[in-house]
């Protein structure tokens, strides 16, 4: 029997936001297949649990949101007559009922104000997972592997009943209420995963959620993102400090960094790793893999041997892991600074006659994958609100290498006529008025048609299309999908997709690097050779 999942909707939603996730839960809905169980739980200041066994029409059971269930409501829903959990194929045509009843707010409070039962909701749903074997079954050893699911849909912070927290940031107690409220929200996502229950949360328009409070939610339950800074020897052989994934996806990643603590004077280097999972059949397995790595006293060797886009990598995960908000990633873009210098003092060359030192020939690119690092939307301000930020940091510290480097650093790729695709590096240069170019971001990939272009009718559409077509290519396999922007010239869309470009003038050095300034002089630079006026 396969595992329930249930679909945790806000119903605090203006109309314009409200439609769009309804197109999405459709579609959604649609793609299952027809053997999954569903269950659909709605949530505002009072929980509705949508009853199927009524197929003509949407119905739903009410729950107090003012406070978490009590046993004997629980038990009253549970053993009642209501059918709450029903395969796809016998409840499909409900499912649909469902979404299309739901109606957007009426009130006057801002979105952000609106009350919210959120962790109330979660609790019931957990709850009807349990179901009627959940006294008996408390302290009893269960095996993890389970997959049952818990998706909400929120469209702002949770502000009522447990584990909410108030909706402006300057309440004077908002930091200890702030606090509190993590700590239930970490307690709600433990018992999830005690139910075998992963819950992923996805955001519903465009008002903040507070992503810090729903956090622990996601990561008690299956979210891996752990910092274990070990600085002794026995990370090798001491179980405790092993590093857990709690859930693994095909796409996801972990990184291992090592500091040494002397010089090895041995030709080699070893290291063993130890992997112990469950496969589909619930079998223990585990793997051992073992690498071996030269050693050199050789600068230059040394030097060659390191992978920039690697390392650039590495210390993009571990940059983001330590930036827990704002504040954080303003000391940490001046830490990148430093380590830039450090590195070019050791392993740079000093120039005869003038006072420069080079960044070292063989470790050209490492810069311009750090300076997209602190000036992109990891670290820096391109996007509007910290909880877009912290999303955005946490794909990172899961995704693979390939999605890590296209997060870091983007790709640009010019259409070259006829489906065909050149890359080309990432600067400004490349945007051409007659030119149509992909810009893959890993979470974003944006597609922009050039001034002259755009006017070709003909020549417009093809370009177009075979730039989406490139597109859905290149992101078929990430999760979440990435947003596939398109625009042309003068749009105000396009100030995202200039910042994540180098502009040309840095090449020439006349602009220092690390200023606004430079980055708005390279768009000016560059408007007007197109002939268009910038912001």
């Amino acid at each position: 029997m396969s595992a329930p999942v249930i679909v945790v909707i806000d119903e605090r939603l203006d109309e314009p936001h409200l439609q769009h996730l309804q197109s999405s839960l459709h579609a959604f809905f649609n793609s299952l297949l027809p053997t999954i169980r569903i269950r659909i739980v709605t949530y505002g200041c009072t929980v509705l649990v949508y009853d199927f066994s009524e197929s003509g029409l949407a119905s739903a059971d009410m729950l107090p949101g003012s406070q978490s269930p009590s046993q004997e409501s629980l038990k009253t829903m549970i053993f009642g007559t209501g059918l709450y959990l029903a395969p796809l194929h016998a409840s499909l045509h409900v499912a649909h009922n469902v979404f299309s009843s739901l109606r957007p707010f009426r009130g006057d409070q801002p979105e952000v104000a609106r009350d919210r039962c959120l962790g109330t909701a979660v609790e019931v749903s957990l709850a009807l997972i349990q179901g009627p074997l959940a006294e008996m079954s408390r302290g009893t050893v269960k095996r993890s592997g389970g997959n049952n699911q818990i998706m909400i849909c929120a469209g702002g912070p949770n502000t009522f009943a447990p584990g909410s927290v108030p909706y402006s940031l300057s309440h004077p107690n908002y930091a200890y209420l702030e606090k509190k409220a993590m700590k239930w929200m970490d307690h709600l996502g433990r018992e999830a995963l005690r139910d075998d229950t992963v819950v992923d949360i996805f955001c519903a328009g465009t008002c903040p959620v507070q992503i810090p409070i729903l956090q622990p939610l996601a990561k008690a339950s299956g979210l891996g993102e752990e910092s274990h800074s070990e600085g002794h020897e026995t990370f090798k052989n001491d179980s405790s400090v092993s590093v857990q994934m709690l859930s693994v996806e095909d796409i996801q990643s972990f990184a291992v960094t090592m500091e040494l603590k002397r010089d090895i004077k041995e030709s080699h280097a070893f290291f063993q790793f130890a992997a112990c999972y469950m496969d589909f059949y619930q079998a223990n397995i585990s793997r051992v893999i073992m690498i071996r790595l030269p050693t050199t006293a050789d600068l230059a060797a040394y030097l060659n041997s390191v992978e920039g886009d690697i390392a650039a990598v590495l210390i993009g995960k571990r940059a983001v892991l330590q930036a827990k908000n704002s504040s954080d990633a303003v000391d940490i873009r001046l830490a990148i600074d430093e380590r830039i210098k450090d590195i070019t003092a050791k392993f740079g060359t000093l120039l005869p006659k003038v006072k420069l030192q080079p960044f070292p020939k063989e470790l050209s690119l490492f810069p311009e994958y750090l300076f997209h690092l602190r000036r992109g939307p990891l670290l820096g301000g391109i996007i509007g609100h910290e909880d877009e930020r912290i999303v955005l940091r946490n794909i990172l510290l899961q995704a693979s290498f390939d999605l890590s480097l296209r997060m870091l650093a983007p790709r640009v790729l010019m259409h070259r006529g006829g489906g065909t695709f050149e890359e080309l590096p990432a600067y400004d240069l490349a945007m051409q008025s007659d030119a149509a170019v992909v810009l893959d971001h890993g979470t974003d990939v944006f597609i922009w048609l050039g001034a002259d272009l755009a006017v070709q009718k003909g020549k417009n559409a093809a370009a177009l299309s075979a730039c989406r077509t490139l597109a859905k290519e290149l992101t078929e396999q990430r999760f979440p999908a990435p947003c596939i922007l398109s625009f042309k010239v003068n749009f105000s869309s396009l100030e995202p997709y200039f910042f994540l470009l180098l502009a040309n003038s840095f090449l020439k050095g006349t602009i220092p690097l690390n200023t606004k300034e430079g980055l708005r002089a390279g768009i000016r630079v560059r408007n007007k050779k197109n002939g268009s006026r910038s912001k």
